[in-house]
């Protein structure tokens, strides 16, 4: 305990001692804990007069001034420094350090366009205590605004069905006439963007988000389909045009069944399913092609648009049920290709994914990876999760004797049953819930070709087979 954590216990006690006849010790001894584990968890608060920092050293600057009351470190730089990182020798007095083990001894780097304040801790060890103060570097650049494109600028629809608020980004790179952001404690705190289509009168302000390096707009519907857009940014007294006209477009469509569903067991039939994904387009044609390798015949089903994040479809009542390749198109496009269940039967088994990469968290690829059809070789290992999920909170006990299925693969030649090994995928639902899943290996005995593939549970139930057929080499 410090001396001046133990004066101001002894000080709290005495007046304890004075009102225990009022009976509220245990109340004060409870202020007392806290206080205590405050100051604690506060080592760094210096006196107010103490010093810490001699002097700052940055190459190529204009001028730096240290305010050590206040913790501050402002760099100027002239128009002419054109790198993006400055390197900060900072002059410590007798018995100071830097407290972050990252920097070398007494220098920073700082990649300071456009980035937040650097922070730094500089302490020093007395008899008994620790002091020590947070110091912030704060930079200006005295050249010109000027950056440049560093990709198309994409929308992204709100999740919302009707009125969607669409956000556009699009990277930049900052090259002159810009510091850090803000650039002085006084300094506007953002760095704000313009984008506007010349003939159609449309204007949207944004801002730079200083985490990312991208510039940020909403309402950007009206954009898609502009020819001529103009690009402008401002800091303060500053602003530059961009010269080259930005590309505005629609984000890349994912279209994914609606995760409540897709992850948990088989779609129904006769209900209606949301795709989420977009940004979809209401003047486009959308549908879904179904595929499955025991069918001739390929099945088509409608979807309709919803808003620019969804569009919706019902399975026909006659679709057999079973595992199918589910190929979504925007007019003759194709979108994505992924494995779906389908059936009414809530007991209804079936394959979900099949992958041969050794993923450490394979929730994070799976479910959105394009379907592909399945080529294995001899010796090969690979990986089944079900339909539906295997699952189990992190905060019950652990199964010691859970046991993944066995899986049957066959052709008319006959069939093989291949034992699997259970894994686990910790970082399911945020690292809430343990998703399992099995691994399996080709044997070495088998003879190449096609073959379906199905679970094979302890009770004697199979699930539907696979979409496609197995191709074993």
């Amino acid at each position: 305990m410090s001396a001046s954590v133990g004066i101001l216990f002894e000080w709290y006690l005495d007046i304890a001692k004075l009102i225990i006849r009022g009976k509220v010790l245990f109340i004060l001894l409870g202020i007392i804990n806290l206080l205590i584990a405050c100051k604690h968890d506060n080592d760094i608060a210096p006196p107010r007069d103490k010093q810490f920092i001699k002097s700052v050293y940055v190459k190529g600057a204009s001028s730096i001034a240290i305010d050590s009351t206040n913790g501050i470190i402002q760099v100027v730089l002239p128009e002419n420094y054109l790198d993006d990182v400055i390197n900060i020798e900072v002059i410590l007095y007798d018995g100071v350090i830097l407290s972050d083990t990252t920097y070398s001894e007494n220098k920073i780097a700082y990649k300071f366009r456009g980035a937040r304040p650097k922070q730094f801790v500089v302490k020093q060890q007395n008899k008994d205590s620790i002091i020590g103060k947070y110091y912030f570097i704060y930079v200006r650049h005295l050249g010109k605004l000027t950056a440049e494109l560093a990709s198309d600028f994409l929308v992204y629809p709100q999740n919302k069905i009707t009125e969607p608020n669409d956000n556009c980004i699009g990277y930049i790179r900052l090259n002159s006439g810009m510091g850090s952001l803000p650039e002085t404690p006084t300094s506007p705190q953002r760095l704000n963007g313009l984008l506007r289509d010349l003939p159609g009168n449309v204007n949207l302000t944004g801002f730079f988000d200083q985490g990312f390096s991208y510039l940020h707009f909403e309402g950007a519907y009206d954009l898609l389909r502009s020819r001529k857009a103009e690009l402008s940014i401002f800091y303060g007294d500053k602003k530059f045009v961009f010269p080259s006209l930005p590309t505005v477009q629609r984000a890349p469509l994912t279209a994914l069944v609606d995760v409540s569903l897709r992850q948990v067991g088989s779609l129904p039939k006769g209900k209606e399913i949301i795709i989420e994904g977009g940004y979809f387009l209401e003047d486009k044609k959308y549908y879904i092609k179904l595929g499955n390798d025991l069918h001739k015949e390929e099945f088509l089903v409608d979807a309709f648009y919803l808003g620019h994040n969804r569009i919706s479809f019902v399975f026909p009542a006659n679709l057999p049920d079973g595992t199918y390749l589910f190929s979504i198109f925007e007019d003759e496009d194709k979108i994505n290709e992924i494995s779906y269940t389908v059936s009414n039967d809530v007991s209804s088994r079936g394959i979900g994914q099949v992958w041969t990469e050794n993923f450490s968290c394979p929730d994070r690829i799976i479910f959105a990876k394009n379907a592909e059809r399945i080529k294995l070789s001899k010796g090969q290992t690979f990986y089944v999760n079900p339909v539906p999920l295997q699952t189990q909170h992190v905060t019950l006990p652990n199964n010691p004797g859970r046991e993944f299925p066995s899986l049957e693969l066959r052709n008319e030649a006959g069939s093989v049953t291949l034992k699997s090994e259970l894994k686990t995928d910790i970082c399911y639902a945020d690292y809430t819930i343990n998703m399992f899943y099995g691994a399996f290996v080709i044997p070495e005995s088998i003879s190449p070709g096609n073959y379906q593939a199905r679970l094979v549970y302890s009770d004697g139930g199979k699930s539907f087979p696979f979409w496609c057929f197995f191709e074993i080499n």
